[in-house]
Formats: C-alpha cells, structure tokens, sequence
C-alpha cells in the first residue's frame, strides 16, 4: 500500500512535467487517501513496525514532498525568475523532509497519537492540490506567483513549527461511535467530490485549525493566570 501511493507521487510528477496539471493534482490527493487507508489498516490489524514507520516517512517526502514541488513550480512559478521559482519550490521540499525527519524521533518522546506536532506533509499537499483542481490554468507571474509564494512559506513554517494539529484518523477500532465518524467521513467525501471548492475550503480549515489552537489556548492560559 505504501509504494503504491509512491507510485501515485511519480505519476503525478509525470503529468506536472507534461503540463497536465488537473491530473498532477490529482494523484497527490489519490496518494494522500492511499496513505491515510495504509495507516487506519496498519492500526486496525496491529502491523505496524520500524520498518513500516520509516518507509512510510520515506514515501512522503517523495509523494508528496517532490511531487507537490514539482507541481509548485510548473503550474505557478514557471513565468517568473528562474532563481526565484526553484528556490520557492524546494523550500516546500525542503521544510517537508524537515518535518518528516523530526517524525521519526517524535514517538521516542511521546507516545500520543491523537495529536501532530506541525501541520502534516500530506495536508499542505492536499491544500496546494486542491487549488490547482480548482485552478488548473497555469497563473500568470505578478499578484498571484506572489500570494502563490506567500502560501508557500506560511504552509513550510507550519510544517516545521510545533503547533498542535489533530490526528483525524486515530480511530479505536472497538468503540461503536466510530461507525458515526466513518458515516460523517463518507459524507464529507463525497460532497468533496461533488464540490472541489467544498474540498479546498476543508483543507483550509484543517490548516488553520493548528493556530487558532494555540491563539485560544494562549488566551485561555491568560485567563487562568489572571484569575490567580
């Protein structure tokens, strides 16, 4: 299951390099839902293993990791400085593989899983992917390569960052409520499917989700010590 959604990553770098950058994108989220089903079965049947868990870091920096640079930089950085799109693209890459190694150290520090500690390779592929199923035209250098490039930035830092993200697939097998969250999943994709716009705005709210986390827990903090 894991190669297989390194397969999708190569194919999706294939298309970007042919110009066909609907179907790129594409194959970034068909990789991005083979990852997250590899990880629910590896839970669900108890299979998981060292071995699994550094494939799996590997696999992500590749699948999502180079593939959504590639994306990055022939769908929205190729009508700009040549210098100025490479470095942009590998910065994705870059703050990418950063996260994933600090990954593979994170579970000999904690064991929780309900949580990520920096907003996960996957869903800032997922968002970027998501925008160019929504604009699939190349965009043009001027207002939009730079906001393209702020986006960029902004998802690398908080890739690299320790900002709390949830686990939406930490699921206990044994508990009957989570036929409920497999229906609400099922609803959610499908109207993601329906709606490319309802699937970017979805992305976007996981996004932020990760700051507005830790804005509220500041001011909850505040609170406290200013009832002491």
């Amino acid at each position: 299951m894991t190669i297989t959604y390194v397969f999708a990553g190569f194919l999706s770098i294939h298309a970007s390099i042919q110009g066909k950058y609907s179907l790129a994108a594409l194959f970034i989220i068909v990789a991005a839902v083979l990852d997250a089903i590899d990880g629910i079965i590896a839970r669900a049947t108890n299979t998981q293993s060292e071995f699994g868990e550094e494939l799996d870091t590997l696999a992500d920096s590749f699948a999502f990791g180079a593939s959504t640079s590639f994306l990055i930089f022939f769908w929205g950085l190729q009508q700009t400085a040549a210098s100025h799109a490479v470095i942009i693209s590998f910065i994705f890459l870059a703050a990418g593989i950063l996260r994933l190694a600090n990954c593979t150290i994170l579970p000999r520090i904690t064991d929780d899983r309900k949580y990520y500690l920096g907003l996960t390779v996957p869903s800032s592929s997922v968002l970027l992917a998501g925008i160019v199923i929504y604009h699939p035209q190349p965009i043009e250098a001027g207002i939009q390569t730079f906001f393209l490039a702020i986006l960029v930035f902004a998802l690398s830092l908080l890739m690299i960052s320790n900002l709390k993200y949830k686990n939406l697939f930490h699921f206990n097998f044994r508990r009957t409520t989570n036929i409920f969250t497999v229906m609400a999943a099922i609803i959610i994709i499908s109207a993601c499917i329906l709606y490319p716009l309802c699937f970017l705005l979805i992305a976007l709210l996981y996004i932020l989700s990760g700051p507005a986390r830790f804005i509220l827990g500041f001011f909850k903090q505040s609170l406290i010590e200013e009832q002491r």
